[in-house]
């Protein structure tokens, strides 16, 4: 019997290799999603899928690239890192820092998983969706979980004390991230490489091919909208309408033309007007979508939530003047807010209403704006740093005129949402946004990392 040796037992061994790292990566996915919307502590299936990084990288024998995206990561990472040891030895950040490295990682190996062009990164939140609202359903079933604990005031689905804004977004994304499946001109079943074996294998890849087909993307695209119109968040609805919409006509316009896109889009607002009319949804809770999100729906900057973040921008513009260069470190904004609207009390008053001011801009206790939240924090570096990292894989994007697996799509939702909530932050307490943003960031640190880029 031959026995194989040096490469050839190396090159034997990568397919069992593959497939655990493969199933790994995806229970591990599946527990992460599932820790974030049940607001649970993720940090355990944060290491698990960061472990499957350099098993990724040795079960396709390739070694990874350093790129100049790498190191602005690196950057970043350092300077909080020595932002708060020279400047707030008291504050404390471990834990963003800790859940963005491991994120990143977890994107490098997703991208090692996926780099077929004929999978896409945020296919995975439309693929865990189901499988992870199954799971909470059967919690509220089997009364682990209180029913009402799902919603806010019984009215926003927040899951258990994650804001409606931070939910609204990550389902915004798994719906667009089924309808940019779902308008691929050929989307194709083809398997990730690492799914691409034989003999036990094939199990595997029965049940890839199943959840890759469109009716299993279209369930996990509508279960997407229906839970994002529970939130009844105007930011996520927004966001996402704008972004789907824009990208919509695109690939309307450049398939069928203007004219027929213009009268399919009338045709599907027909459509939809006479579904909202016809749907046996309750009266109370068409009056109160209409009122919390259908109204001035033209017009959003005339919404009271908008108008009650003004007084609280320039809060956030008056500290960065102040503190220009390191900013206020860890929830200094806080006290610096209080202060200024007490100290600026009567014109505030004359200007948006005691009822406005002693309610809401008393009361809170942050920016509302990931860009103010960051300058503010860490000074104009760490804001410089943040953006960079942030936008670099956006604009990238959109000078190559490819989605590069739906990144376009995810960043450009969380360009808009990032200006009125305060969704990654050093003290925000929210791996909900910071999991999913650094995923992709890492996702993108590994589409620079190869030589023959390929659009996707």
């Amino acid at each position: 019997m031959l026995q194989c040796t040096g490469p050839e037992k190396q090159n034997a061994t990568r397919p069992a290799l593959a497939r655990f790292t493969v199933t790994f990566f995806f229970a591990a996915l599946l527990l992460n999603f599932f820790c974030i919307l049940n607001s649970s502590p993720n940090i355990v299936p944060l290491i698990l899928l960061a472990l499957c990084c350099p098993l990724s990288f040795l079960a396709v024998g390739e070694q990874p690239r350093f790129t100049w995206y790498h190191a602005l990561f690196l950057v970043f990472i350092g300077y909080l890192f020595l932002h708060k040891a020279l400047l707030f030895p008291e504050q404390k950040i471990a834990s963003f820092s800790r859940t963005a490295v491991l994120a990143f990682l977890a994107g490098i190996a997703a991208f090692q998983l996926l780099k077929d062009r004929n999978m896409a990164f945020m296919y995975l939140i439309n693929l865990v969706l189901p499988f992870v609202v199954a799971g909470l359903l059967i919690l509220v079933a089997f009364e682990y979980m209180p029913y009402e604990r799902l919603f806010e005031q019984s009215a926003r689905l927040s899951l258990r004390g994650h804001h409606p804004n931070l939910l609204g977004v990550i389902l915004g994304i798994g719906l667009l991230a089924g309808l940019s499946f779902l308008l691929r001109k050929a989307p194709g079943n083809a398997l990730p490489p690492l799914l691409a074996t034989n003999g036990s294998g094939r199990t595997a890849a029965l049940v890839c091919r199943a959840i890759q087909s469109k009716a299993f993307v279209l369930c996990g695209t509508l279960l997407s909208l229906v839970l994002l119109l529970l939130t009844l968040s105007k930011t996520a609805l927004f966001s996402t309408a704008i972004v789907g919409g824009l990208f919509s006509a695109y690939v309307a316009c450049k398939r069928w033309g203007l004219l027929r896109s213009a009268a399919l889009c009338l045709l599907l607002t027909l459509c939809a007007v006479g579904a909202w009319h016809l749907a046996p949804i309750e009266q109370q809770r068409k009056e109160l979508f209409y009122t919390m999100v259908l109204k001035n729906a033209l017009t959003p900057w005339e919404f009271p939530t908008f108008v009650s973040r003004l007084p609280i921008w320039e809060s956030g513009i008056l500290a960065i003047q102040e503190k220009p260069l390191f900013g206020f470190g860890l929830k200094g904004f806080t006290e610096f807010h209080r202060n200024r609207v007490l100290a600026d009390y009567d014109r505030l008053v004359s200007i948006y209403g005691k009822a406005m001011i002693d309610g809401d801009t008393l009361v809170i206790n942050h920016v509302h704006n990931v860009y103010l939240l960051w300058f503010v924090e860490t000074g104009s570096i760490g804001g410089i740093l943040f953006c960079l990292l942030f936008f670099a894989p956006l604009i990238y994007c959109l000078r190559k005129r490819t989605l590069y697996g739906e990144m376009g799509l995810i960043l450009a939702v969380y360009a808009i949402a990032f200006l009125f909530d305060s969704q990654i932050g050093l003290g925000s307490g929210r791996p909900f946004g910071t999991t999913i943003t650094f995923m992709t960031l890492g996702y993108f640190s590994s589409i620079l990392g190869q030589r023959d880029t390929a659009d996707s």
